[in-house]
């Protein structure tokens, strides 16, 4: 369903607030719902969408409300790279198969594609009619899709610093010098990284149990450096600003994309796989494994043994990187 041209005129007095939304007469809640529909105006849309979702019995937690706002930047995201006619939606089933297809983890595709139709519900609400929008029917079930990560290559990292920005550096580095998750990223703090200590540092924390005391080696010290540079952060402030792993990894698959590296299979996930594989290739121990990658079980290292073996005779080792339980 190609995007069609609905031209119309902007309405006087939008909506600026949710409860504004909520206050306004059905007519002006639809030919501004139009409007935002139209233009693709994310702040609007949002403010409709908020007002629906307060309509709900239960508040919801400021973690589910931005979890619904990027939901919807990421459907709009979609709604603009495919051309869809945004007037008649198609059904969810094409946009859980265009997630799938952008090599996402299966809940990541799960909650997209939940903020989607309650999306999609808040237009209906406002009185845009979306005829050819259904519930999708499949998910991806696999897993193991998820989990079977492969390592990147030598000429693909090259490709990827090559191309990438100051803040794709640091993201990438983080992970294939120091193995952080994606979600590790997200939780760093400024005052977490000690670049200035003897020797610099970084300080990952556990949900549960002690954290750990990562050296940092010269490489990512530079592009820490440069990534704070001019930034005013204070102790507490995120290194990163995405309050998710999701942003890393959308971060690292429009890399790929500009880089015609593939990303399904490896993601960001594999910056990690790679990282311990390298490692464990240089040292043959899983003991060092499993601390510098903060591993509880041994069971859980599996992965990273046979990526090692799998990993050419020129494929770089790690050596630099040194871990320290506190």
């Amino acid at each position: 369903m190609q995007r069609e041209n609905h031209a119309m005129v902007q309405p006087e007095n939008l909506p600026a607030n949710p409860k504004q939304w909520l206050e306004i007469e059905a007519q002006q809640r639809l030919e501004a719902a139009q409007w935002a529909l139209q233009e693709g105006d994310s702040a609007l849309l949002w403010g409709l969408f908020e007002a629906h979702l307060s309509l709900r019995p239960q508040p919801l937690s400021p973690h589910s409300l931005h979890t619904y706002r990027m939901g919807l930047l990421h459907y709009l995201r979609y709604t603009e790279e495919t051309q869809v006619d945004r007037f008649g939606l198609p059904p969810l089933q094409l946009y859980v198969d265009w997630l799938h297809e952008q090599g996402l983890a299966h809940l990541t595709i799960r909650t997209r594609a939940t903020a989607a139709g309650h999306f999609i519900r808040a237009l209906q609400w406002s009185g845009i009619s979306q005829p050819h929008v259904s519930r999708p029917h499949r998910f991806p079930e696999s897993r193991d899709e998820q989990r079977h990560r492969r390592p990147y290559s030598n000429s693909e990292i090259a490709k990827l610093l090559g191309r990438a920005d100051v803040e794709e550096r640091l993201i990438l580095l983080l992970g294939l010098e120091t193995g952080l998750k994606a979600g590790e990223m997200s939780a760093l703090r400024y005052g977490d990284v000690q670049l200035d200590s003897k020797p610099p540092h970084l300080m990952v924390k556990k949900h549960t149990g002690p954290g750990a005391v990562i050296e940092i080696p010269s490489a990512l010290q530079s592009a820490l450096r440069a990534w704070f540079a001019g930034r005013p952060f204070t102790p507490t402030s995120s290194v990163l600003p995405g309050k998710r792993g999701e942003y890393m990894e959308d971060k690292i698959r429009g890399l790929c994309q500009r880089t015609e590296v593939e990303y399904s299979g490896a993601a960001v996930e594999g910056l990690r796989l790679t990282a311990g594989a390298r490692l464990y290739r240089s040292t043959n121990s899983l003991e060092a494994l499993m601390i510098f990658l903060r591993i509880s079980h041994r069971r859980n290292v599996a992965q990273y043994v046979a990526a090692a073996e799998g990993l050419s005779k020129t494929q770089e080792t790690v050596s630099a990187v040194k871990v320290v339980q506190p």
